[in-house]
Order: C-alpha cells, then sequence, then structure tokens
C-alpha cells in the first residue's frame, strides 16, 4: 500500500487488511481473472519488518506456482483530506445562481487531495468575524470587507430556500482569523464538518476594485527530483522555483520561470543572485529533463509564476530586469533550468552609503534631515559596480539599534521610528514599490553592549519583507537648524539617477553622515 501511494501521489498510506481472491470475490473473482487470462506475474515476495520501500522486497518475477485463487487484494487506508480549491461570490440572477462581483453570498470549492471527491458549498457564520471578513474579500481579490452577514438576516444575494432548493450545504465552518491575519491560510475552519443550518451561510459586500497589493519576489531556489520521484532543492544546478507574496502579504505563490526572454544575461544575473559566480549553461525542461520534467511540474502542479524576464545588458542585478509576475502564456516545458558556476563570488555586499529620505514632487525622492525612511545602498567587495539601493527592514529591529543607527547616520540619537505600513509620512509603501526600492537590508542585529554598528549583524540581500515593513528614523539632532535643507544653498547639490530612482543629494549631509 505504501508503494501504490508513492506512486499514486501518496494516496494512500498503510494497509489495513488483505487476502486472496479464492476467499474473498468481492473485487475481481476467480473465475473473471482465468477468463481475461490474468496470470500471475509476481510470486514469493517477501518483506523484512524494516523494509521502508518495496525495493527493500524480494519476489519471483514471472517464476510461479501459483493459481488464480491466489492473487492478492488489499484494502488501503486513505490519506486524503479535503483541501480548498475556489470560492467567490454568488447571487441570484435571471433565476440561476451566478457569480457576483464584489458582494454575494459564499459559495466554496473543495476538494480531496487524491481528487477522488469534490464538495461545493457555503460558509457557515460560526466564529466568523470582521478580520476573517477582511482575509476573506482580500483573498477574493478586493481591497477589504465593508460589510457581512448571513442569509437569515440578508437573504438579497441568495435566500435559504434556495440554498436548500439547491441542496447547497455548509462545506467550511468554524473559521476564525485573528487580528495580524494577513493570509486565508493564517486563519483556521473546519472543513466538510459543521452543525450549521442554511441560514447561517455567510454573505460578503468587499470594498469595490482590487487592493493596491502587488506580486513581488521573496525568494527562489533550484530544485530537482529525487529517484522516489521528489523534489529537493539541489544546489547549483535545477529547475528555477520561485516563491512570490502579494506586498501586502495576502496571498503567496510558488512556481516555475518561463523561458520567454530569456537569455544568457539573464542567466548569469538569475545564477548570481541566487549566490553562485554566474551561469555554465541554461535551457528548458522539454528539452532537457535532467533535473526535472515536464511531467514532474505538472504532477506537483508546479505553474509558471514569472514570466518575460528581461535584463539589459546595463543590468548588473536581478532587480535591474523586468519580469510579468503571475501573468503568462507558458507551458510546463518552457519551464528554466539553470546550470550555476559551483560555489558562491568571493566578493560579499557591504553597506556603502546610508541616508534617510523623504518624498518630493512627483515620485522624487531627496535627502530628508534628521527623518525619514532609512535607504541603504550596498556594493559588492570584488565588484563595486554590482551596487543595490533599497530599505531596511524592521524584522528584529529595536529602539538600541535604532539609537545606534542615528548616532551612525551623525545624530545625538533617536527619538522615535517605526515603518512605513503604520506611518507613510516621509516615504509611503505605495511609492516604494512604484519607485522598486525594496529590502536590501533585514534582521539588523546590535548585542546590548554595541557602541556603534560595527558591532551589528545584518542579513543583506537576503529578506522576507514587504515595502510596509520598511524603517523610518526621527533622529535628535544637536543643531536644530540642520534638519532644514538650505534651498538657497543650491551649489551644494547634485541631481543623481540611481536605477530610475531620482535623488538631490546635499554635498554637506553626504560628507557628514555617509560613514554607515
Amino acid at each position: 500500500c505504501v508503494m501504490i501511494g508513492l506512486i499514486m501521489k501518496q494516496w494512500y498510506q498503510r494497509r489495513v487488511r488483505g487476502g486472496n481472491v479464492a476467499s474473498n470475490d468481492a473485487y475481481i473473482s476467480r473465475s473473471v481473472l482465468e477468463e481475461h487470462e490474468l496470470d500471475t506475474v509476481v510470486d514469493q515476495m517477501y518483506c523484512l519488518y524494516d523494509a521502508r520501500n518495496i525495493s527493500d522486497c524480494s519476489a519471483d518475477l514471472m517464476d510461479h506456482d501459483c493459481s488464480a485463487g491466489e492473487s492478492v487484494w488489499l484494502e488501503c487506508e486513505s490519506n486524503a483530506e479535503w483541501q480548498f480549491v475556489h470560492a467567490g461570490l454568488y447571487r441570484i440572477q435571471d433565476g440561476s445562481i451566478q457569480e457576483s462581483g464584489s458582494a454575494g453570498v459564499v459559495l466554496i470549492n473543495l476538494a480531496m487531495s487524491d481528487g477522488s471527491q469534490e464538495a461545493f458549498g457555503t460558509l457557515c457564520d460560526d466564529r466568523f468575524n470582521n478580520d476573517a471578513a477582511r482575509v476573506a474579500c482580500q483573498h477574493l481579490g478586493h481591497r477589504g470587507a465593508i460589510r457581512w452577514g448571513n442569509v437569515a438576516s440578508n437573504d438579497a444575494y441568495i435566500s435559504r430556500s434556495v440554498l436548500e432548493e439547491h441542496e447547497l450545504d455548509t462545506v467550511v465552518d468554524q473559521m476564525y482569523c485573528l487580528y495580524d491575519a494577513r493570509n486565508i491560510s493564517d486563519c483556521s475552519a473546519d472543513l466538510m464538518d459543521h452543525d450549521c443550518s442554511a441560514g447561517e451561510s455567510v454573505w460578503l459586500e468587499c470594498e469595490e476594485g482590487s487592493s493596491d497589493a502587488e506580486w513581488q519576489v521573496i525568494g527562489a531556489h533550484l530544485y530537482s527530483v529525487d529517484d522516489a520521484g521528489e523534489p529537493y532543492e539541489s544546489g547549483s544546478a535545477g529547475v528555477v522555483i520561485v516563491n512570490l507574496e502579494m506586498s501586502d502579504g495576502s496571498q503567496e505563490a510558488y512556481g516555475s520561470l518561463c523561458d520567454d526572454r530569456f537569455n544568457n544575461h539573464a542567466a548569469n544575473l538569475a545564477c548570481q543572485y541566487l549566490g553562485h559566480e554566474g551561469a555554465i549553461r541554461w535551457g528548458n525542461v522539454a528539452s532537457n529533463d535532467e533535473y526535472m520534467s515536464r511531467s514532474d511540474l505538472e504532477r506537483f502542479e508546479v505553474d509558471t509564476v514569472v514570466d518575460d524576464m528581461t535584463c539589459p545588458e546595463t543590468a548588473r542585478n536581478i532587480t535591474d530586469c523586468s519580469s510579468d509576475l503571475m501573468d503568462h502564456d507558458c507551458s510546463a516545458g518552457e519551464s528554466v533550468w539553470l546550470e550555476c558556476e559551483e560555489g558562491s563570488s568571493d566578493g560579499e555586499w557591504q553597506v556603502v552609503s546610508a541616508g534617510l529620505y523623504r518624498t518630493v514632487g512627483d515620485m522624487e525622492i531627496e535627502p530628508s534631515g534628521s527623518a525619514g525612511v532609512v535607504l541603504i545602498e550596498l556594493a559588492m567587495t570584488d565588484d563595486e559596480s554590482r551596487r543595490a539601493f533599497g530599505t531596511l527592514c524592521d524584522d528584529r529591529f529595536n529602539n538600541h539599534t535604532a539609537q545606534l543607527a542615528c548616532q551612525s547616520l551623525g545624530y545625538a540619537g533617536v527619538t522615535q521610528w517605526g515603518n512605513v505600513g503604520s506611518m507613510g509620512e516621509y516615504i509611503s509603501r505605495s511609492v516604494l514599490e512604484e519607485l522598486g526600492l525594496s529590502t536590501v537590508v533585514d534582521e539588523m542585529t546590535c548585542p546590548a553592549d554595541a557602541t556603534d554598528m560595527n558591532s551589528c549583524d545584518a542579513d543583506l540581500m537576503d529578506h522576507d519583507c514587504s515595502a510596509g515593513e520598511s524603517v523610518w528614523l526621527q533622529c535628535e539632532n544637536d543643531d536644530d537648524d540642520d534638519d532644514e535643507i538650505d534651498d538657497d544653498d543650491e551649489e551644494n547639490y547634485i541631481d543623481l539617477e540611481f536605477g530610475g530612482v531620482k535623488l538631490a543629494l546635499n554635498l554637506g549631509n553626504v560628507r557628514e553622515r555617509i560613514h554607515f
């Protein structure tokens, strides 16, 4: 049964009982086997107590002394579970139940993980709350919830009698989301186990339009398939599997990179992003299935998540490239594999400069004195032309770290700090996303006895942060006048453009503060 389960996507897990058709012909009788000339092909199969796989057992193939009645039958216990497939908002229109956009009764499609059963029905209001309504609306592609209730209190969308007439029973009950839930997967629920009536079915009215959130890349790795057909992370060579997340944390996706517009330069930058020196060669799984075949990708339901990746010849970093996220026209066979040069580059990312910035005018940013969003420039030690410019994430950031950061920028200390998700006065989350300013420094940790930033640790160019987690600082200034930029002192300014971001730099500030 374990062998059958492995071959069939682990549908079965362990043997419940078995026998031969002479003692039980409920499945196929001896006479039917004989009529169809189904003779024994495996005999004397023997497995020791510690066998973990069918390959650990012995057997005689095409050599037997058995009758049809000695043919084995098995009853295996299923390991399948109900899982979520799709949901939508529905109402009665023209006498039929139809999907209705941003308002309606929640109807959900579930399926067993082995594909053996499907169910379509309602969401019960037991334990449902405002946070669950917000997360549900965001999962359905809207900004949030306006209001919600059950069909017993409001049957404007679908009435209780219609639900009963169409036998739309509850399929999800006890859905509960905490206040900080960012994704439907952060909530708990009972699937196909309920004590609800049709009148307890939930309806939602969601805020029209899609969320401002956008898909963003949060990681990637190379994968292969082992001898047992299971995927594993395979170091410097394999099929590219990318992890995406909505910038508001509401959804996550894993999938492949399509070869449309992909080229040698993109392959080099991709390998460097993965921590290697560059690309040896690359291709798609249709031309080479050494790492993972098209059928493997389809079996694991790995769809394309990144398409039309384009890196100009001037691109020095993967962040300089453009691509379409969650929008593709690719088949599994177009999924990219990479063979990267073993080992990482001798160079390491290092901090070159840092400062506090704010938004001015139309999508431009400038240094902002003693208060603003922290923006940091990094460079590789062995190739200073490889640079990155972005934000500092608030993961593990604390008051002591904020104090040292302000001091490293030339100020007496910190008065206040936070992230742009809670206050976007200096640069908003949407502006950071529009300018492509992602996190370059994460997990900054300073020991309690640290007296400067040199004693602190951080992850450079390795993060799991959204734009909303970008840190801003309000630093204590010894000279109050220094907080204001002197507009008359124009000779001290230079205008720069870095990766499409326009910067107005005060040379006095640069000389004074860039030694982070």
